[in-house]
């Protein structure tokens, strides 16, 4: 997407449309085809700037090439800024995986000294641009509150993020809320690693905030005394909260059982999070009742009010107890009745869990998704008889280790359609076990990257019927002809997504690979080195091949891939679009 260059050339620009994001970053060496030409069909376009980008737009453009600048996003019809410290350029193809909260909503923080944000990239944009913006993001740089506080004088702002941002020495003692509540219809607040004030807290609790995240803040009460947070009806925030994320914080008792109160509160995060030292608080402030869809609790220490609180949940869809260490506190969760009657979803990922411990589950009759990364005991032959195993139909089981005597749990599960078996090692002759007739015949979803596997183990997953999603890794070089299997596979008219692990691979090859396979409309390769043969020439065109549908395709490599083969792949018809991302 050069056509950004334009303005300067060491700048490019890329749509990431999975995020609905057009991207302006330093220029590189990888060749990014993720083109503009589907823009018109995304009803929101956030502009993600780095910073570098922004100081060469800002200090090195004419003003005519201001002009131009204003008017590409005028085509492009921006409604949110995104400014970042950090060039990432990969980003990569959306592919389907099991149900993993959270995992993009996560930001480092970069601990070197912040870059100051220019102010006269604010100062040109257009007004059409500035009066169409209600989405604004900064992470990890230095600012100003005279600019924020001059820029949310915008009332469409209703997404607000700050995340590890540094400010004027003579801001330090700004507090945020003089900035906020300039802005009336505020709908999502992320906030990450700031240091909160009372006033700050009293702006929340009184605003129309849906969305609130408080990821590593603290809270400056001003007072000995901590503050009452009590219900008041101004206190707008009881009626419309519905999703809450504090991991990593620490907050006053008060505050956080008001947020709790929400009426429509739905989400809540309470990773790693703890209260703050506060005076004496009556675990009546959470004696209540609340329905939840998603609740997620990891690292966590136990806490009289919380525990209190979490008697009082009738039911949950989703629940997540992840790095629970004390066994008492895991045992206290999986014995309510309420939980065991209503998860559907159950994540019980880095946990030392014994098979005790998982006999447990046996009181729930809803789970059709299971989480045990790094959680499963190598010897499972004395669980109990389950509901789960007859409802069961996502698992991940990652990050294990199987043997071929005494680990039935996963052939156990009749439904299953979806499996995450990545990173795991396997005994001899472990996989065949696991590999019942019943689940190739049904298995829709299989990862299996970052695990070893010999032949025969290759040549039973290659028996898979119906397989939508296949993630391998042949990195090992263990697997004797394995392009020739994978053409041949039962499953070669089903799949779509494929993610290819592999130390070298001919470039021919590599084309047979997303020939083969009518349907495939994702795929990725991992490799070391993408080369031609000596004897061979590159005879055969992508073009060639009509395909079903629109592919995706992503090189990821480590060596540098000749010209000759980039020209090639890039000059294919118009059903493939490749990408190449030097990745060591």
């Amino acid at each position: 997407m050069y056509f950004f260059s334009v303005l300067y050339d060491t700048i490019d620009a890329c749509l990431i449309q999975q995020k609905s994001l057009v991207y302006i970053f330093k220029r590189t060496e990888d060749c990014i085809d993720q083109c503009f030409k589907d823009i018109d069909n995304i009803a929101f376009i956030r502009l993600k700037v780095t910073i570098y980008s922004l100081d060469v737009i800002s200090l090195n453009i004419s003003s005519f090439m201001w002009s131009v600048f204003n008017w590409l996003l005028s085509l492009i019809n921006i409604s949110g800024l995104y400014i970042d410290e950090s060039e990432t350029v990969y980003y990569g193809i959306k592919l389907p995986v099991l149900y993993h909260s959270n995992a993009n909503d996560v930001v480092k923080n970069i601990e070197s000294n912040k870059n100051m944000l220019n102010c006269k990239f604010f100062e040109s944009l257009c007004s059409a641009t500035l009066q169409n913006i209600s989405y604004l993001r900064f992470d990890n740089l230095r600012l100003s509150f005279y600019l924020l506080s001059s820029f949310l004088e915008n009332n469409k702002i209703s997404h607000f993020e700050l995340s590890f941002c540094s400010f004027d020495v003579a801001d330090t003692r700004t507090q945020l809320s003089k900035i906020l509540e300039k802005i009336s219809k505020l709908i999502t607040l992320k906030l990450r690693g700031l240091l909160l004030w009372e006033s700050d807290i009293n702006f929340i609790l009184s605003s129309i905030i849906r969305y609130l995240v408080l990821y590593d803040c603290t809270v400056v009460t001003g007072t000995e005394k901590a503050p009452n947070y009590t219900y008041r009806p101004a206190y707008k925030i009881y009626k419309t909260l519905t999703h809450l994320d504090i991991s990593f914080s620490k907050l006053p008792i008060n505050f956080v059982s008001a947020l709790l109160r929400s009426d429509s509160l739905e989400n809540i995060n309470f990773s790693s999070f703890e209260f703050s030292k506060d005076d004496f608080v009556s675990l009546s402030l959470f004696n209540f009742t609340k329905r939840l869809n998603y609740l997620k609790i990891v690292n966590l220490t136990t806490n009289d009010q919380l525990f209190r609180f979490f008697e009082g949940i009738k039911s949950v869809h989703t629940l997540i107890l992840s790095k629970i260490l004390n066994l008492a506190n895991l045992d206290f969760f999986l014995r309510l009745p309420n939980f065991s009657e209503s998860v559907v979803t159950l994540n019980l990922s880095n946990n030392f869990l014994s098979v005790t411990i998982l006999n447990l589950l046996g009181k729930f009759n809803q789970i059709s998704c299971l989480h045990l990364e790094n959680s499963l005991p190598l010897n499972s032959e004395e669980l109990d008889e389950m509901p789960l195993f007859r409802t069961l139909e996502e698992l991940d089981v990652s990050h294990n280790e199987f043997k071929a005597i005494g680990n039935n749990f996963i052939s156990r599960c009749l439904k299953l359609r979806k499996i995450n078996i990545s990173n795991s090692k396997f005994h001899k002759g472990a996989l065949m076990c696991i590999f019942t007739n019943n689940l190739v015949n049904n298995l829709l979803h299989l990862d299996l990257s970052g695990t070893e596997l010999q032949h025969g183990d290759f040549q039973r997953v290659c028996e898979c019927k119906l397989l939508q999603y296949l993630a391998i890794d042949f990195k090992k070089d263990l697997v004797s002809f394995p392009y020739e299997l994978l053409m041949y596979a039962s499953f070669k008219m089903y799949l779509n997504f494929l993610i290819f692990a592999v130390e070298k691979i001919e470039i021919l090859d590599f084309i047979n690979l997303v020939i083969e396979f009518p349907n495939l409309k994702k795929f990725r390769i991992l490799c070391e080195t993408l080369y031609v043969a000596r004897d061979k020439h590159l005879q055969l065109s992508l073009g060639s091949y009509n395909a079903k549908s629109f592919c995706y395709i992503e090189v990821l490599y480590v060596n540098p891939i000749s010209d000759c083969i980039i020209e090639f792949l890039q000059s294919t018809s118009i059903f493939y679009s490749i990408s190449f991302f030097n990745h060591p």
